[in-house]
């Protein structure tokens, strides 16, 4: 180092290229390379450090800076930095020393030579400095960093060690921010700012931070739980970023370094799992410690935190409504990644409104696999829903999926029925069907039927019971509107809503004897056409709309009259019948021949006499409809020329006497007297006109006076009837008086009349006679023989061939059954008749019901009595019940006192209504037609056999009447139903017996006065198949020995129904079932394998063995051929001969003839009715069969009494 001049300072730049040279404060700046300098003083330069000495450079260039200090000493220069730098293309090296000048024996610019680390930790040490010198004074040192002086460093001396060795002791506490990091200081003067005492930097790494008390690694799950953000806070106090390194997993040991802001983030991070994040800091030398040993370096460390992924939550969500159910809906989803348990969805009801208590809708999912939606119900529509689906495995937070909304439609309400009402103020009790915030009624009629108007109507919030004000006689479809906010309006269907008018309320306003006024109140407002008067259900008049009066004028006196009026609106609506009488009048004038035959003169009468005569005259000469006969008058008229049936002129009987011309009053007699002397046995009243009586007094034409008449002189009597209303007269024939005899003249002998009398004597005697034998020889019961009998083995095991023999006799059937004819239907009955080939009369008049209450208008319902082929059981087989007829159907239950009623249709098959629902069907419904209420008691319901039972209450006037009720719904119509679902059926209804408190009760022996409705639709078909079933188990219900011989003719069964009512068993399948159902009772009583056994069909038992001999079967080895019912023995099948007959009928006003050459039954008269409430049914009165034409049938006659085989 050479020095300038005098200058106090030299300093030398780094990277000169010129040498520049100052005085005092001036800078000098100079090139430096390997080269020698001739000016430079080399024994004054010392190499502190062996490895600073010269290295080969590559290039030339060679840059040295020097920091010069020099004091103001003498002969004394110190340098007390030295540094030059080599830079290559390949490396840049950094030489640094110390160099000293002068004196030698001092510690000024002399490197350590040692330097030793006590003790270190993150923001501490303690070292020691050697220096191979013995002068150095430590007081005036201080520790710099960066140039400058650390406040908290302490330098001292240690004096313990050689003299020869200056050693110092440095330590530095509180250094921030070089946790893990190299710490470089230098030691120096603090008074000499910028210059160092020692030309020398150390640089020492302190401890690391310790991971398991300084880091902390946060996780935070990221990207939807696909990768996990790890977080170090502050890793930059540990030590240098470049150590610290993450490992996001424990199965992958791979490092990965954090970022600057000390995170990093792991990917393919799966939910609902659990990883190990680990923090590593890497080795770390220490740049104090030139061997790299155990002790050189910081070891690694690591630090371990294991997190768990949060489970999955459900995304996706996707309403959709069930097509089937709307009450019902499904939600897909997204499937959560990751594992789980179960997800639970729940969903809840945001805007009720008039849907009270809304439960919340839930439902769960345990496997993705089986199923990706949500089933939800009960669901309530016309809401919003608002769901969440909860994810939850165990030991796992649950996670909650995304609030998801849906809104379910309004629909419209419902109403039960159409509705009838006779009333204006009408209320529709609505069954809600969602939501909603109001509701609105619309009906619309016809405009133009005035006073018929369009309606609408709002109601309050949340009603349900709409009420409507309608004017009488309109009919209304009417339809309801629900609406909520935000929500779209929905429209119900059409209900029928007709306001029937009111019953005209009649009244009359004046009666005579020939003429009856009625009248009826007006009503307003109303819609209406006409009004009909019917007389004895007779249409007699239509009226206008605006009259409210009627007056018949051709009436008869003394009768009496049903009037009633129609009202014919939209619907037709009859007053209750007003029964009046017509005021008395004179009585009817009688013919001139019944005035011939009924005023007899009895001229050979031993008291017709010269002054008296004896006139017979029958009692009800005057025809009592006018009025009570109560007395009659008699005239004597002489005069023959006044040929007037009135008496006049009349004087009393001696004016008369002496003036011919003048009629007197003879008798006035009253015929009301019980104890009429006069009155003979054949209702002829004997009158001796002439007898001598004369009233008192005679002095008035009124007064009777009945004296002699004039002999041999010609007489009439004028004969007047009276009521109270007046009188009516006419005139006899004349008649004579005898004359005087003429002396010796003699009568006729008496005894010219014992010829006479003796002839008629034996006229009588063979009269009677022949009426005697002819009653022997006439057979009461024609016994008939079967039409098909047939052994039982041939009416079972039915094959197909023996089926098309079976259609074939039903064909043969269908031939000789009574057929329907035009003239069978009566065109006052068709609107009672469900279908018009169906009649329940003509040829069937004597089996037709007739319906005879008191507060009836007509006798008719389709309906026939059917005696059963066996004589044991009476059945009435009818149609199913119109709307106009239900009150019929009633009153036909009420007058036989039925208890069974069989149903086996349907009220609607296929679209159809086959049978008007006429009883109530929930328990505590009630029903009304007219005076007849039906109340159901209680109900049974069997639904695997198709039935179902009811206990009804029929209630008519002060009446009561329990029936039960059998519906079976497993019948198609024109269809075959199982024949064991049948006879099940039949002796279901057989078992069952009901008493007036509907308990069961024994079963009594009135088949025959008590009969069981049985009616379909048309009543039938599937009506006369069950009647000819349950008679046919009737005949089989026998002993075994009387099956041996039994011999079934179901020909002959059919053919009896069909006799009775038209068509019976409509088909041919109808008819195989009855051959069905003989097989199958057969083997439901366990006797089928007998009825095999006795025609050797052989069968196997249970043990696979065959049984020859039914008598030797064992009940225990196979089946017990006796079966458990009462036995029955079937009385013979009645026809007539072949010639033409006479039958007997249920009455002895109707003749039932019947011919060979014709298939029909004619009826010459109409028979008169019993009343079964009073005399129950007669035995007899019950029309027999005729022979199909064409049968050859044997006849075989009987005396037995009528009555004591039907």
């Amino acid at each position: 180092v050479i020095q300038y001049g005098n200058s106090n300072i030299t300093s030398f730049s780094r990277n000169s290229r010129s040498d520049e040279f100052a005085s005092g404060e001036t800078d000098t700046s100079m090139q430096y390379d390997t080269r020698t300098y001739p000016n430079i003083d080399e024994s004054h330069m010392t190499t502190m450090n062996e490895t600073d000495d010269m290295i080969p450079i590559a290039s030339p260039i060679l840059s040295t800076s020097f920091s010069t200090k020099i004091k103001d000493r003498s002969a004394s220069t110190e340098i007390t930095n030295y540094e030059a730098t080599a830079k290559s293309e390949s490396f840049t090296f950094t030489a640094t020393g110390t160099y000293t000048t002068v004196p030698p024996d001092i510690c000024y610019r002399t490197k350590s030579c040692d330097f030793t680390v006590d003790n270190r930790s993150s923001t501490m040490f303690a070292a020691t400095v050697a220096f191979n010198c013995s002068t150095t004074d430590s007081f005036e040192l201080f520790v710099f960093f960066d140039d400058f002086a650390v406040d908290n460093c302490i330098v001292t001396n240690d004096n313990s060690t050689s003299t020869n060795y200056t050693i110092v002791n440095v330590r530095c506490d509180n250094i921030t921010n070089h946790a893990g990091r190299n710490w470089t200081f230098s030691l120096g003067e603090k008074n000499s700012p910028g210059q160092t005492i020692f030309n020398e930097t150390f640089t020492i790494t302190l401890k690391p931070l310790s991971l398991n008390t300084s880091a902390f690694i946060n996780v935070e799950t990221i990207n939807n739980i696909t990768a996990a953000l790890i977080s170090i806070p502050n890793c930059t106090n540990i030590c240098d970023i470049e150590y610290l390194m993450i490992r996001c997993n424990s199965s992958n040991p791979s490092n990965e370094r954090l970022a600057q802001n000390c995170t990093h983030t792991c990917y393919n991070i799966e939910p609902s799992s659990t990883y190990n994040i680990s923090l590593v800091r890497l080795p770390i030398p220490k740049a104090d410690k030139i061997d790299l040993g155990p002790d050189g370096s910081f070891p690694e460390e690591i630090l371990d935190k294991e997190f768990a992924t949060e489970l999955d939550k459900v995304t996706g969500f996707n309403f959709k409504e069930d097509l089937h159910n709307k009450h019902k809906a499904f939600i897909d989803f997204t499937c959560p990644r990751g594992k789980f348990d179960q997800i639970n969805l729940t969903c809840s009801a945001q805007d009720s409104i008039c849907s009270k208590n809304i439960t919340k809708v839930m439902s769960s999912v345990q496997n993705c696999a089986n199923s990706s939606f949500f089933s939800i119900s009960p669901i309530t529509r016309g809401v919003s829903y608002k769901c969440q689906a909860r994810t939850i495995r165990q030991y796992f937070n649950d996670a909650n999926s995304d609030n998801f909304t849906f809104v379910t439609n309004l629909e419209p309400v419902d109403y039960d029925n159409n509705t009838l009402t006779n009333t204006t103020q009408f209320t529709f009790d609505v069954n809600q069907n969602s939501d909603f915030n109001q509701l609105e009624s619309i009906c619309e009629t016809d405009q133009r039927q005035a006073p018929c108007i369009y309606l609408k109507t709002i109601y309050s919030k949340c009603a349900t019971k709409l009420n409507i004000s309608g004017i009488f006689g309109c009919n209304y479809v009417c339809y309801f509107v629900t609406t909520k906010v935000n929500y779209n309006n929905t429209n119900s269907k059409n209900y029928n809503l007709h306001i029937l008018p009111p019953p005209p309320i009649l009244s009359y306003t004046n009666i005579t004897s020939k003429s009856i006024s009625v009248k009826w109140d007006k009503i307003t407002p109303i819609y209406m056409k006409s009004f009909e008067v019917f007389v004895n259900q007779s249409l007699n008049d239509t009226l206008n709309s605006t009259t409210y009066s009627y007056t018949n004028s051709y009436l008869l006196p003394n009768r009496q009259y049903k009037f009633r009026v129609k009202l014919v609106s939209n619907h037709e609506i009859n007053s209750d019948p007003l029964i009046l009488t017509t005021l008395e009048d004179a009585p009817g004038q009688p013919t001139e021949d019944e005035v011939a035959e009924k005023i007899v003169p009895i001229e050979n009468d031993a008291e017709s006499q010269r002054e008296t005569y004896v006139v017979e005259i029958y009692e009800a000469l005057f025809s009592p409809d006018n009025g009570v006969l109560r007395y009659y008058k008699i005239y004597v008229r002489q005069d023959q020329s006044n040929n007037a049936s009135q008496p006049g002129p009349i004087g009393t009987y001696h004016e008369a006497f002496e003036n011919a011309a003048l009629d007197y009053l003879a008798l006035n007699l009253s015929i009301s007297s019980s104890n009429n002397s006069s009155l003979k046995s054949n209702n002829f009243l004997r009158l001796k006109i002439g007898n001598e009586t004369c009233s008192t007094s005679d002095s008035a034409p009124s007064s009777t006076c009945n004296d002699k008449l004039k002999p041999g002189t010609n007489y009439k009597l004028i004969v007047s009837g009276c009521t109270r209303a007046g009188c009516t007269s006419v005139l006899s024939k004349a008649f004579r008086t005898r004359i005087l005899q003429p002396k010796g003249s003699k009568t006729s002998p008496w005894w010219i009349a014992f010829p006479i009398l003796a002839i008629l004597l034996i006229v009588a005697f063979f009269v009677a006679r022949a009426r005697q034998q002819k009653k022997k020889n006439i057979p009461l019961i024609p016994v008939i023989k079967s039409m098909k009998p047939r052994q039982l083995i041939d009416c079972i095991r039915i094959r197909q061939e023996r089926e098309h023999d079976i259609y074939r006799e039903y064909e043969r059937l269908a031939q000789v059954s009574p057929r329907l004819d035009q003239s069978d239907q009566d065109p006052d009955f068709e609107e009672y008749d469900r279908y018009k080939n169906i009649p329940a009369r003509g040829a069937w008049e004597s089996t037709a019901v007739r319906l005879t209450a008191e507060h009836r208008f007509h006798d008719y319902i389709n309906a026939n009595e059917i005696r059963s082929f066996d004589q044991k059981q009476l059945y009435i087989a009818c149609q199913g019940p119109l709307p106009n007829t239900c009150a019929d159907f009633w009153d036909m239950i009420i007058q036989y006192k039925a208890r069974k009623i069989v149903m086996l249709t349907r009220t609607e098959e296929q679209g159809k209504c086959k049978c008007h629902l006429y009883f109530p069907k929930h328990d505590g419904d009630v029903f009304k037609f007219n005076a007849t209420t039906v109340t159901l008691t209680y109900s049974e319901h069997h639904p695997h056999a198709s039935l179902e039972i009811r206990y009804l209450t029929i209630r008519q006037f002060n009446m009561k009447h329990n029936v039960i009720h059998y519906y079976y719904t497993g019948w198609p119509d024109f269809r075959v139903v199982e024949a064991k679902k049948l006879i099940a059926l039949i002796e279901t209804v057989n078992r069952r017996s009901v008493s007036a408190s509907h308990e069961p009760c024994k079963k009594t022996n009135n088949s025959l006065s008590i009969p069981i409705v049985v009616h379909c639709s048309a009543g039938v078909g599937r009506t006369g198949t069950y009647i000819a079933v349950d008679t046919i188990i009737r005949l089989l219900d026998i002993s075994y020995d009387e099956l041996q011989r039994l011999q079934l003719d179901v020909m002959g069964i059919v053919y009896h129904l069909r006799q009775q009512r038209v068509n019976m068993i409509q088909t041919q399948d109808q008819y195989l079932l009855l051959y069905h159902c003989i097989e199958e009772y057969l083997r439901k009583t366990r006797r089928l394998e007998a009825v095999l056994l006795m025609y050797n069909e052989y069968v196997n038992c249970p043990d696979g063995s065959t049984l020859p001999d039914p008598h030797d079967l064992d009940p225990a080895s196979c089946s017990d051929v006796q079966a458990s019912y009462p036995n029955v023995v079937p009385q013979p099948y009645h026809v007539p001969p072949e010639r033409e007959s006479y039958y007997p009928t249920r009455s002895n006003t109707i003749v039932s003839i019947t011919s060979r050459q014709s298939n029909r039954s004619r009826i010459s008269s109409r028979r008169s009715m019993p009343n079964p409430v009073k005399t129950g049914y007669h035995q007899n009165d019950h029309i027999v069969p005729p022979l199909p034409p064409g049968s050859s049938m044997k006849v075989q006659y009987s005396v037995n009494s009528l009555h004591g085989n039907t």
